[in-house]
Formats: structure tokens, sequence, C-alpha cells
């Protein structure tokens, strides 16, 4: 559509997203820009409006009916196809993306819809797009070899004459002020408005006798490609789609058991990319990173203790701690995500800390005492400060979990990860940590603390 058309269709939305009670602002870009995120595709049939919500408590649930009330509300718009999404974090990719590849265009146009149909079937799935569509309407100009070289033509000179006269050369430049401007020359619109008249051309170079483009060449009119996209070397289409009310590693599980079932032609595959295969790849690093961490917790308190079981001991802190993580994000409707597993690795340097002090006080007070006694003094010592830490801890990172100002959808996340994991982890230590400890030392359970001696308690 040319740029007035679409201005008129986008004013209309415009419209429509300002009258909504929960929409602050709304700007428009209309037309082509310069984005790291713009689309090839995009020119003057295309717009952009960025929607700014009003404040509320709950952002997420907010923006899932908006979205959902705003695409019922554009659907009476004719010829507008509307696509939403929230902004995505760190990436300009679309939460589901479907890569076809494939040689022919016309197979991979036709199997590029057969991925867009059972997408556009899955649940959680919604704004389903294909790279691959309509383009603009063209006409085809076809040489014929023979007939050229019996006029004596070449097909580069006659196919540079018809570009000259139809979309124009530059025969000089004028000034006008302090300025230049080309002055283009090319064939009145009359003369060049229909098929018909594209093909009584003269593409003789000398003119005389006129040589029509009809007599070396064959007109059709066509559509095009809206644009030819090659990913690693190889034609392809991306199918693209939103996720709505479902967590994407789920969507994007479901997606691929339904894709598997899929027949495509032979010499045609399909890849899922997008967000979805970002956050495997982000997950994955993660958990190297996660298990790295632990190794490393371990190494360094082998060498400080001089001891291998000790450390181990230490180390069931972790567990504690993932047991409250996965109670609390459960209890607070908290998604898994890449936010909250580096609240798991920061989880794994900071929950060893009451254990290491534990540990540490029970070896101290072994020197002197019983095994089964120091356990129990050493319980009592470091009770208070223990508590102590976690709570002050805990009352730092409170401010952040309560998802107030800028920023929350990362760091509620990350706080409601450390204070669960901390929580969990400092109960459950004071009481699993000295058994683990007992066990590993095979301390026998009737040893009791002698008689008259200070429990260090205060």
């Amino acid at each position: 559509t040319p740029l007035d058309r679409t201005v008129a269709v986008v004013s209309e939305a415009e419209a429509i997203l300002a009258d909504h009670p929960e929409v602050a602002t709304v700007y428009g870009a209309i037309g082509s820009e310069r984005r790291a995120d713009a689309r090839p595709d995009e020119g003057e049939h295309t717009a952009r409006l960025l929607v700014e919500l009003q404040e509320t408590g709950d952002l997420s649930a907010q923006q899932e009916r908006v979205m959902t009330e705003v695409r019922q509300a554009l659907e009476v718009l004719p010829r507008l196809t509307a696509q939403l999404r929230t902004p995505a974090l760190f990436s300009f990719r679309t939460p589901v993306e479907v890569v076809v590849f494939g040689q022919d265009l016309a197979v991979l146009q036709s199997s590029a819809d057969q991925v867009r149909e059972v997408i556009g079937a899955q649940p959680g799935l919604s704004d389903v797009r294909s790279s691959l569509v309509s383009g603009f309407p063209e006409i085809r100009i076809r040489y014929d070899r023979q007939l050229l070289d019996r006029h004596g033509l070449g097909a580069a000179a006659v196919a540079a004459s018809v570009r000259d006269k139809v979309q124009g050369a530059t025969a000089t430049r004028i000034r006008r002020g302090d300025r230049k401007v080309d002055l283009r020359v090319r064939l009145v619109e009359s003369d060049r408005e229909s098929v018909e008249e594209l093909g009584r051309i003269n593409v003789n170079p000398s003119l005389d006798p006129p040589i029509p483009l009809n007599a070396v060449a064959t007109l059709e009119e066509g559509i095009g490609p809206s644009e030819i996209r090659r990913i690693d070397q190889q034609r392809a289409a991306v199918v693209s789609a939103n996720v709505v009310g479902f967590d994407l590693g789920t969507s994007g599980a479901s997606l691929v058991s339904a894709l598997n079932r899929l027949s495509l032609p032979e010499g045609v595959r399909f890849e899922v990319a997008g967000q979805s295969r970002e956050m495997e790849r982000s997950l994955g690093s993660l958990t190297f990173a996660l298990g790295l961490a632990i190794f490393m917790v371990y190494v360094i308190m082998a060498s400080t203790f001089e001891h291998l079981l000790h450390p181990l001991v230490i180390l069931f802190s972790l567990p504690l701690a993932v047991v409250g993580v996965v109670v609390g994000l459960v209890a607070t409707a908290t998604p898994l995500s890449v936010v909250v597993f580096i609240g798991l690795i920061v989880l794994a340097g900071v929950v060893v800390n009451n254990a290491i002090v534990l540990v540490d006080t029970i070896n101290r007070q072994r020197a002197h005492l019983g095994p089964q006694a120091a356990i129990e003094r050493a319980g009592r010592m470091r009770l208070r400060p223990i508590l102590i830490t976690t709570v002050t801890t805990v009352l730092g990172l409170l401010p952040l979990a309560l998802g107030i100002g800028e920023g929350a959808e990362i760091q509620q996340p990350l706080a409601l990860t450390l204070i669960a994991g901390l929580t969990s982890a400092t109960l459950l230590t004071l009481v699993v940590i000295p058994v683990a400890y007992r066990l590993v030392n095979r301390i026998p359970m009737d040893e009791a603390l002698p008689a008259g001696l200070p429990d260090g308690s205060g």
C-alpha cells in the first residue's frame, strides 16, 4: 500500500489503542526505519506502534489481558494484519521461530505455509507469520537469445535500454542555487503504464529501424517474493510466533513434537530458532557454570580443611537451598528463567557459608571435646550468628523481591531465588549438616556432652 493509505489505516489503529483505559501513550513509526531489528520486508506498507501501559501491580497479567483485547479490537480494520509482542530482554528475536530450508522457492513457500498452519494450531502461540509472503507485483521480461542474435542485439544492451527508458537515466546535472540536481530522462508515463506499452518500446540502439521489445522478448505479469533470505548460505523461510499464556520452554517442546509429525518434501528441513533456541543455549551454559562453581567451591574447601569428606558435608547445603527455591518459585508463580539460574549460581557460593562456619566450629571444638559433644556445642555457639547473617541478607534483598520500579522483571526473580534458597538452606542446615557430619565421621548416637562443661551459648 502507498504511504498515505498506510498512514490512514495506522491512524485508526492508534485511535483504538489510545481509547483503551489501560494504555498510557502510543508512539508510531510508519514506513521503513533503520533499526537493528528491522525486517527486510518493511516499507511503506508497514508501521510499528510502541504502546506504554498504565502502571499496575501485576504487569505480566496486564500485558496478556491488554494484548488479547487489542487483537480483538484491531480485527475490525480491513486489510490490516497486526502482530503484538512484548519487548524482549537482550534479544531482537521473536519467542518462537522455525527456520525452513529448501532450494526451490515454490516448494519452500508451500512448506513454510504447512509449518505456519501447524504453528497456528498449537495452543499458546499467536501472531504467526512467515517471511515468505506475497511480494510486489512485477513484470518479467524473458529474452529470446536467438531472436536477439538475428537482430544483432545483446541481452545486456537491451536490458539496459529498457531500464533507462522505464526507470530513467541521469542525462546531466542542473544548478539550483547552491546545489546541483540530477536531470533524469525517461519515457512519459503514458508510454510505460501497461504491458502493451512496454512491449512497444524500441530497443534498437540506432533507433531505425524500430525493433519493439515484444519482438525479442516475452513479457508476463507475476508476483515476486517478498524476500529471498539465506541462512548459512541456504535459502530459508522463517515462520515466527508469539507465546500467549504458556512459558517458552513448554511451547517449544510441544511445537517440536508437532513439527516432527509433519511430512515435508524431499530436500526440505526445519530448525527451531528464536528466543526458544537462545534459551536452550543459555540454560546449557548456565548449567555448566553452576557445575563449575560447585567444583571450585569444593576444591577451595578441600584445600582449606585438608579433608575430602568435610567439604562434601558442607555441599549438602546446596540441595537444601534448591528445596527452598522450588517452593518459593511455585508459591510466587515465578517461571524458571535465565535470571533464576543466575540466582542459583550465586547461591552455590553463598549458602555454604553457614555450613562452613558450623563445620569449622565443630572441628575446633573436637580438639578438647568428644565428637558428639563438639557437634552439640558448635550448634549452640553458631545458632545466633547464622540466623542474624541470614536475616540481614534477606532484609537487604526484600526491596528487590517486591518488584518495585524499573527493571523489576530482572531484579524480582533473582531476589526471590536468593531469599528462598537462603532461608531454606539456613533452617535445614542447622539440622541436616550436623547429622551428615556425624554420619560421615561415624559418631555414635549415645555420646553426650560432659557434665559441668559450659555449653557456650550466649
